[in-house]
């Protein structure tokens, strides 16, 4: 075998074998080389790992919605949340830096009390609705629907995001907390 030629400016190709296997999760300081066009540079761990938040929540129990308000839905149980960004007091995501993030939501309500009645599902960036799942009842007494939103966000650092429940039945409706059917998740991407 050939001797290792470490050079201050960095080292020959022949030393990179291959032989040695890491046994563990590279340390966000370790350093890998790779080929930029031929030339071999370094670059950190940090640049290759998945540093992004997730979070999934649910509804503790079932949540009543007023008629013909929009209510913040109160995912007051998480499921994960690996940046601790979800604020179970609040019921909101708070981004922690500028970025593409995928949010998910699904909430299943009872529905169908009369021909014309509307349900919306809103995901709500710094209080405003940007996305919106809407349903016209059939008439339907005994139906129940689940209404789901998909969406990926371009957001700023420090943006408060949550779910938000609407609908015009009439009376109160609830929000079904079976966690299969009503939460709320996200990461960035």
């Amino acid at each position: 075998m050939s001797q290792t030629k470490i050079k201050a400016g960095g080292f020959d190709a022949d030393v990179i074998t291959g032989t040695t296997a890491l046994a563990a999760t590279p340390a966000t300081t370790d350093e890998f080389i790779i080929s930029d066009g031929g030339t071999l540079k370094r670059i950190d761990a940090s640049f290759m790992q998945n540093s992004s938040t997730a979070f999934g929540a649910k509804l503790s129990s079932a949540q009543s919605i007023g008629n013909a308000s929009s209510t913040v839905l109160q995912f007051a149980s998480e499921d994960f949340d690996n940046g601790s960004d979800f604020d179970v007091s609040n019921y909101r995501y708070t981004t922690p830096e500028a970025g593409q993030y995928l949010f998910h939501a699904r909430c299943y309500i009872e529905w169908g009390n009369a021909a014309g009645e509307i349900g919306r599902l809103q995901l709500a960036y710094g209080g405003s609705a940007i996305a919106i799942d809407a349903m016209t009842a059939s008439g339907d007494p005994t139906s129940g629907s689940s209404l789901r939103i998909t969406s990926i966000v371009n957001c700023d650092a420090s943006i408060n995001i949550d779910v938000r429940l609407y609908h015009n039945q009439g009376a109160s409706q609830d929000a079904d907390n079976d966690p299969d059917f009503t939460y709320f998740t996200g990461c960035k991407l």
